[in-house]
C-alpha cells in the first residue's frame, strides 16, 4: 500500500514538473484596429463574431458600459445563445429585469431573457435590450508566438479559448447586448453597434481580461489616428493629405512600439514614456438610464490649465466632483473636441488669443463650432503641428503635467485658416472639462482600470511616426 502510494506521489510530482516547463501560449496582448471617419468624426473599430466569424464594425464609445450591436439585421449564428434569466451571462451583466418577448424567436427576441440597457452616446438615445453571448475574435499580439510562424492551435486554461497563430484568439461566450437597428440612428454608415471600453465588468477591458483568468492585464491603450486634411509637415513625412490610416486599441501588457515615417527599420518605444495619474469615480452618472448610479467613464483630476506656462484664472470648485456628480475632468472619445464649461472657455480663450496678438497672429471670422480662429499664413511649423503656445494640464497628483502642441490644440479649417480646437459646454454642463478626442489624437493614452491609473504620452509626430506606424 505504502509503495503505490509514493509510486503515485512521485508521479504526480513529475507530471507538475512537465507542466510547469511548459510555455503558457496566453497572448500577452490582443490588438484591435482604429479608423477615423472624416465627416462624422468618430472612431470605428472592426473584430469578429459568431459562428462562422464575420467581421462588425463598431464606434468605439470609451465610456461605454458595455458592446453592443444590431442582432436584428442579417444576424446569422450557430453559436448565438440568448441570456436566460438566472444564467452567469445575466448576474455578469448585473442584469436582473426578465422579459418575454411575443414576436417571433430569434436573436434579441427569445422568452425569459434578461435585459441590458445600451445607449447611443452619439444620438443621446437608449432602450432595454436581450442580453445575449456569442464567439467573438481579436488578433493577438504576443512577439514570441509569432516567431513560430505557425498556424497551430493552442489550448489555454479557459478550455474553449483557443489561440490561432497568426489569425487570432477565439472567445466564445462574450457577453453583449442584442439591440434593432433603430439604436445605430447617427453612427457612421457600415457600423453595427458600438464597443463600450467603460468601466464595468462586461466592458470590453474587463471582459478580455476575466475569459483568460486575468492573466491578461485589465488594462487597454488607446492610440487615435487624425484625418489629414491639407499638406503640412506630416505630410512631409510620408502621410498623404486626407489620410485614413489606422490606429490601435492594446488589450493586455505589450510593448508600443512604432516606427518613424522615414525608416520603418528603426523602433520607438512609448512604454516608458507615460505620465501618469489617478483615475476617479464620479458616484453620478447622467448616461441614459443609468443616471444616478456610478459612471463607467474616465474621470482625472485636472487642477489647472497653462497657456505657455501662465495659469488661466478657474473657479477651483468646477474642477471637483461634487455629491450631485457635477464637475471634474472626463476624456471622452465621443466627444470630437475638448468641452469646457462657460467660464472656463471664457478665461482659456481670452489668454490664448492674447499670446497670439503678441505673436501678431491677425484673428479671422470664427468656424463653428469653434469661436477662436486665426491666419494659418504668419503662423510657423513645427514637427508637432502649427507653432503656436503650448497648452498644459496640470493634475492634482505629484503635479503630473500633459502637454497639447499644435497639431492636438489646433483644427485646420482650410489652407489659410486654423481655429483653436475647444468649444464652449454652456454654463450648466455636468462636466467642466471633456478632454476630446482631437487632442489625444497620435498620442499614447494608457488606461490601468488594476491601478486605476491613466497615463498620457508625448505626441508621435515628435519622432516622425503616428499611430498608423504601430508594429504589430
Amino acid at each position: 500500500m505504502t509503495s503505490s502510494l509514493q509510486l503515485f506521489t512521485f508521479s504526480l510530482l513529475i507530471f507538475f514538473s512537465l507542466c510547469q516547463s511548459q510555455p503558457s501560449h496566453k497572448p500577452k496582448a490582443l490588438v484591435l484596429p482604429v479608423s477615423k471617419d472624416p465627416s462624422t468624426l468618430q472612431y470605428s473599430t472592426q473584430l469578429s463574431l459568431g459562428t462562422p466569424l464575420k467581421p462588425i464594425n463598431l464606434v468605439i464609445d470609451l465610456g461605454g458600459r458595455h458592446l453592443w450591436m444590431d442582432c436584428y439585421t442579417n444576424y446569422n449564428s450557430s453559436t448565438y445563445q440568448p441570456g436566460h434569466c438566472g444564467s452567469a451571462a445575466c448576474s455578469i451583466a448585473k442584469a436582473s429585469l426578465c422579459d418575454l418577448c411575443f414576436g417571433t424567436p430569434q436573436p434579441g427576441c427569445t422568452n425569459y431573457t434578461c435585459l441590458l440597457d445600451p445607449e447611443n452616446t452619439i444620438a443621446g438615445v437608449a432602450g432595454y435590450q436581450e442580453v445575449a453571448t456569442d464567439v467573438i475574435s481579436l488578433q493577438a499580439l504576443d512577439k514570441t508566438m509569432s516567431d513560430h510562424g505557425s498556424w497551430s492551435q493552442y489550448q489555454l486554461s479557459t478550455p474553449e479559448i483557443e489561440i490561432h497563430i497568426g489569425r487570432g484568439v477565439i472567445i466564445p461566450k462574450f457577453i453583449f447586448s442584442c439591440t434593432g437597428d433603430w439604436l445605430l440612428r447617427g453612427l457612421v454608415n457600415g457600423t453595427k453597434g458600438m464597443a463600450g471600453l467603460g468601466k464595468t465588468q462586461i466592458g470590453l477591458p474587463s471582459q478580455l481580461s476575466s475569459m483568460f483568468g486575468g492573466s491578461l492585464p485589465r488594462k487597454f491603450a488607446l492610440c487615435l489616428p487624425s484625418t489629414l486634411r491639407y499638406t503640412t509637415k506630416i505630410g512631409a513625412i510620408g502621410l498623404p493629405s486626407t489620410s485614413k490610416a489606422n490606429g490601435v486599441i492594446v488589450f493586455g501588457d505589450a510593448p508600443y512600439l512604432f516606427y518613424p515615417s522615414y525608416n520603418k527599420s528603426k523602433v520607438i518605444d512609448r512604454s516608458q514614456s507615460f505620465s501618469y495619474t489617478n483615475l476617479y469615480i464620479n458616484p453620478v452618472s447622467f448616461a441614459g438610464v443609468y443616471q444616478g448610479r456610478p459612471s463607467a467613464e474616465y474621470f482625472i483630476a485636472v487642477k489647472s490649465i497653462m497657456i505657455d506656462t501662465k495659469p488661466i484664472s478657474i473657479n477651483s470648485t468646477l474642477l471637483s466632483i461634487n455629491k450631485k456628480g457635477i464637475g471634474g475632468t472626463k476624456i471622452s472619445t465621443i466627444d470630437p473636441y475638448t468641452v469646457l464649461e462657460s467660464s472656463i472657455y471664457k478665461a482659456f480663450t481670452e489668454a490664448f488669443a492674447e499670446e497670439l496678438k503678441a505673436m501678431k497672429i491677425s484673428k479671422v471670422a470664427p468656424v463653428a463650432p469653434f469661436t477662436e480662429c486665426f491666419s494659418r499664413r504668419m503662423l510657423g511649423f513645427t514637427m508637432v503641428g502649427v507653432d503656436v503656445p503650448v497648452i498644459t494640464f496640470v493634475f492634482r497628483n505629484q503635479n503630473v503635467y500633459w502637454k497639447v502642441y499644435g497639431a492636438n490644440s489646433m483644427v485646420e479649417i482650410s489652407p489659410e485658416v486654423v481655429c483653436l480646437g475647444f468649444v464652449d459646454g454652456g454654463l450648466d454642463t455636468k462636466t467642466s472639462i471633456v478632454i476630446g478626442a482631437h487632442q489625444l489624437e497620435e498620442s499614447v493614452v494608457e488606461f490601468d482600470l488594476a491601478s486605476s491609473k491613466v497615463g498620457f504620452s508625448s505626441s508621435l509626430l515628435e519622432e516622425e511616426a503616428v499611430c498608423a506606424n504601430f508594429m504589430f
